[in-house]
């Protein structure tokens, strides 16, 4: 399960992540996201739904450092550069990170991240710094 809050803006994110362990200290995976998103600088606020997946890899440094690397993609309702009707977008999200890891139990942990996007265009939704929190380790 994953919480996602970007800085500037409202957003609740819930996902279910799906990771694999191939080697001691590697997970790759794969993640599917529903982020409901509200923007407050326009009048009236402008809300959307906002779906879509990852394909991540994950590296346990130390017993609590993280290295992470994903592509996101998010498809959402959004406004046309031109015509400024409300079309459906697909962007892409190229992010990497620092985590921290927190152990709960032997198997159960939660993970605290900062990811940068480094394709951060007008139409990727979510602004750079993200922050996302992580809780895992149900299903060993």
């Amino acid at each position: 399960m994953l919480i996602n809050f970007p800085l500037p803006s409202i957003v609740s994110n819930v996902g279910l992540p799906v990771r694999y362990e191939p080697v001691k200290n590697l997970y790759t995976g794969m993640g599917f996201t529903y982020i409901f998103y509200r923007n407050n600088y326009y009048s009236p606020a402008w809300t959307t739904h906002i779906f879509g997946g990852s394909l991540y890899i994950r590296y346990l440094l130390f017993q609590k450092i993280l290295l992470q690397g994903e592509y996101q993609w998010l498809n959402y309702d959004g406004l046309d550069d031109f015509t400024l009707e409300n079309i459906r977008k697909t962007v892409p999200g190229y992010l990497a990170g620092i985590g921290y890891r927190q152990w709960f139990s032997a198997k159960k942990h939660g993970d605290f991240f900062l990811l940068w996007n480094f394709n951060a265009t007008a139409d990727y939704p979510i602004s750079n710094p993200s922050v996302r929190i992580t809780i895992g380790g149900f299903f060993r």
